[in-house]
Order: C-alpha cells, then structure tokens, then sequence
C-alpha cells in the first residue's frame, strides 16, 4: 500500500511539472489515435498567471500571498 502511494504521489508531482512547462498530456491507443487528457486541479494551478500573488509550496494553507512579503492576499 505505502508503494502505491508513494508511485502515485510521484507520478502527479511529474505530471505537474510538465504541466507548468507548458506540456499537455495525451493518450495514445492501438491505431495511433491521440486522446488529450485534463488534468483538472494540476492545469487550474499551473494556469494562475498572478502578476503579486503566489502559493507558498511549503504552506499546507490553500491561500496566496503577497510576493515577496510575509503578508497574505487575505490581509490585503
């Protein structure tokens, strides 16, 4: 079970980081088709273009704050 989770965990960490790049990710099948994959919580965060905002990675809080202070958006 723990090696699941830890596969898993490392997949969407990877997958996010091609995210932020700028990739997509697509499906291919038996014929050579190509299906496009959303990834939905992984493209909405990578998509967040703030121009004073930003997440704090090491934050377990869902909120933004102001780049380069100690200051939350909330506070503002």
């Amino acid at each position: 079970m723990k090696d699941a989770i830890l596969r898993s965990a490392r997949l969407t960490l990877t997958l996010a980081g091609e995210v932020r790049e700028g990739k997509k990710v697509y499906l291919a099948d038996s014929t050579g088709g190509q299906t496009r994959v959303l990834l939905l919580d992984i493209e909405r965060d990578a998509q967040t273009g703030w121009t004073y905002l930003a997440e704090r990675q090491e934050s377990r809080r869902r909120q933004l704050y102001v780049k380069g202070r100690r200051l939350t958006a909330a506070n503002v």
